[in-house]
């Protein structure tokens, strides 16, 4: 056997050449578990290249590519995974390699995993897809998210502002509450 990983490298998204086709789509339930995952998590896993061209991480150049057109700021450049393949042939293999599914999630390890983990089961069911899981049937109800919160919640922005005294904090903050702001006292 041979080790065909090679170098690691950044690279920008418009550099990398899509490789694979049509064979895996990216529909908009799956864009937005990948958005959610992104805004979440952060990029975890780089792109495998050949060349120029993705092996592995098509869906995660498209969602990228279509958060930035959203608006929303991601990185200049990604870490990328030179892969080695002697022929165009090899490679193409090699994505087959890559959205192969050599295990497989058993809802028992799933469970056991999570429980070891101290992770609910509700904080990442709207992250993560698993193939062969009903995530919805083992949410309990406790784990289940709140769909009104869903629309309750507004992304907040906040300053904090280390005083010197309690006496400067008392000024700044009704300076700040006399023009108009939302104050919180924090003491640490």
């Amino acid at each position: 056997m041979k080790n065909k990983v090679g170098t690691v490298r950044n690279c920008r998204l418009e550099e990398l050449e899509d490789f694979q086709g049509n064979l895996k789509g990216l529909p908009e339930e799956h864009y937005e578990r990948l958005k959610r995952s992104l805004l979440a998590n952060g990029f975890i896993a780089p792109f495998f290249i050949w060349g120029q061209k993705i092996l592995d991480g098509h869906q995660r150049k498209a969602a990228l590519l279509r958060m930035a057109g959203e608006g929303i700021e991601v990185p200049e450049v990604f870490p990328c995974v030179e892969i080695e393949a002697e022929t165009e042939l090899q490679a193409k293999k090699f994505v087959l390699q890559f959205v192969s599914a050599h295990g497989q999630v058993t809802e028992v390890g799933l469970e056991e995993f999570l429980k070891e983990a101290g992770i609910l089961l509700g904080d990442i069911s709207d992250e993560v897809d698993l193939p062969g899981i009903d995530l919805d049937a083992l949410l309990s109800e406790e784990d289940r998210p709140d769909p009104e919160l869903d629309d309750q919640y507004k992304e907040q922005y906040g300053v904090i502002v280390i005083c010197e005294s309690e006496s400067n904090q008392a000024e700044i903050y009704e300076r700040l509450a006399g023009e108009g702001y939302d104050c919180k006292v924090v003491v640490t």
